[in-house]
């Protein structure tokens, strides 16, 4: 279902669907995204369908570092993969990073084996500093998951970022935070319900990105 059908049913669950105001309506997109912000946070990382990646293949510049294009937006790194030897680089904070780099007379060059994360004063976007500084050319894969998007009422199905036989929790979730609103709508028993399905829904979405999750990986794994 679409950002609107959603929508739809929360007036229906609500109040007769006919007498929905555009007020209300806009009180239920609000809601829809809070709860929506809430779930994305809570099942992200283990939601491979969110993965970008962005290759980098040539010179390493130590003072452009790998700049990711597209991510003023960025939630957090999944991974550093250093191609060349399938190895995935460890993070470090930008403190440990700091007294790695400048405590030694000349930064030391080999085979990069942490790296640390950025933001760029000039264009907002992050960047990935590798070290010990390569000595040869660099071919690194760098795994990301940006912040969810804000819904409107003409956000497809296919925009909405969980599994489509799960839209059903978004309409669980609105009326969880519409039935404790306090101008027309609080309800005690019927928050109760619709956090009860909520949560089981919750176990149940995350039980199913888990296992695909797995699954994939082992797959990956195997080749």
């Amino acid at each position: 279902m679409n950002v609107s059908d959603i929508l739809d049913i929360v007036g229906d669950f609500s109040v007769s669907g006919s007498n929905v105001t555009d007020e209300q309506r806009t009180s239920f997109l609000r809601y829809l995204n809070l709860y929506k912000d809430s779930l994305y946070r809570k099942t992200a990382a283990m939601n491979g369908n969110l993965l970008q990646t962005q290759l980098f293949s040539g010179a390493y510049d130590s003072g452009v570092g790998l700049s990711l294009t597209g991510t003023t937006n960025l939630m957090f790194i999944t991974s550093v993969i250093n191609l060349k030897n399938n190895r995935v680089l460890k993070q470090k904070s930008q403190i440990e990073a700091y007294q790695l780099w400048y405590n030694n007379d000349e930064w030391k060059s080999g085979v990069p084996q942490i790296y640390t994360l950025l933001s760029s004063y000039t264009t907002d976007e992050f960047v990935v500093f590798i070290y010990p500084l390569p000595s040869d050319d660099v071919s690194m894969v760098v795994g990301y998951i940006e912040n969810p998007e804000d819904f409107t009422e003409e956000t497809p199905s296919v925009a909405i970022p969980f599994p489509q036989l799960y839209h059903q929790l978004l309409v669980d979730g609105t009326l969880w935070y519409v039935f404790q609103e306090e101008g027309g709508f609080k309800d005690s028993v019927k928050a109760s319900e619709a956090k009860n399905r909520c949560m089981q829904g919750e176990q149940e979405l995350m039980s199913f990105l888990q296992n695909t999750f797995h699954e994939s990986s082992e797959v990956m794994t195997d080749v």
